[in-house]
């Protein structure tokens, strides 16, 4: 079976690749642990300056995967959701990635975490938590407004708006714009020049930049909780069902 997600050591930067083509990149509960082992193993071995996240060329990632959403809860820590947030959250070296195609869901809120993030010119962020009857994630509802006003987070979170690359550049999402074939490699280079300067410098200058990584973790567990309250709704259920049967959901019968 093919890995779903791949790890290389290339110098002192660890390269990790979602690689699900057959479910364009959804993450399963599996992949968000292996997701984790490898920040963990970045944060922890001297030698790793820093990480890379990318997908495809096609997709980078359609989110959650959908055959999961009303998994029975586990306590909160236990989560892989969970896990997979405070790792991200808590990363101390640079992290960077490259995106083609769709970033959909936790695909695009992990990203707000990451320090450098290229994106080619077919790429796209899409976070249609209300569109199936949930609420954002990992710090997503702090976060966005903070760093691109209300009205843009409210295009993102409450409408799910599909916000192209070009818009994304334009309102700072991401930091560079790029031809599809040059996303990865623009990413790996950035990499490789945060990964030759004072290891301790940088992760103390993101350190300060980042701030109160517990107010952000905070959030995102009161988002977790809301998630996981929420998948017990009869209007989320009629959400996502609407959504995996590709008819328009009806609310009015919960008048």
């Amino acid at each position: 079976m093919t890995e779903q997600i791949t790890t290389e050591l290339d110098g002192t930067v660890l390269r990790v690749k979602i690689n699900r083509p057959e479910k364009k990149n959804a993450l399963s509960a599996a992949m968000y642990l292996q997701i984790v082992d490898a920040f963990e193993e970045a944060a922890t071995t001297r030698k790793i300056r820093a990480l890379t996240l990318e997908g495809s060329q096609e997709v980078f990632s359609a989110g959650n995967d959908m055959d999961t959403f009303f998994d029975p809860q586990k306590s909160l820590e236990e989560t892989p959701s969970y896990k997979l947030m405070k790792a991200v959250i808590e990363f101390p070296k640079p992290a960077l990635a490259s995106v083609c195609g769709p970033a959909v869901g936790i695909g695009v809120t992990m990203l707000l975490h990451f320090d450098y993030i290229v994106a080619s010119e077919d790429a796209y962020f899409y976070t249609p938590f209300t569109k199936l009857g949930a609420v954002p994630e990992a710090a997503a509802s702090h976060v966005m407004p903070r760093r691109f006003g209300n009205q843009m987070a409210a295009e993102l979170l409450m409408f799910g708006e599909k916000i192209p690359a070009r818009r994304a550049y334009d309102v700072g999402m991401i930091n560079k714009l790029v031809l599809e074939k040059e996303a990865t490699p623009i990413m790996l280079e950035a990499a490789h020049r945060l990964a030759e300067l004072p290891p301790e410098s940088v992760q103390q200058t993101k350190a300060l930049m980042r701030g109160n990584t517990d107010e952000l973790i905070e959030v995102a567990k009161r988002e977790m909780i809301l998630f996981g309250e929420r998948t017990k709704t009869p209007e989320m259920h009629e959400a996502v069902a609407a959504f995996l049967q590709k008819r328009k959901a009806d609310f009015a019968q919960f008048d």
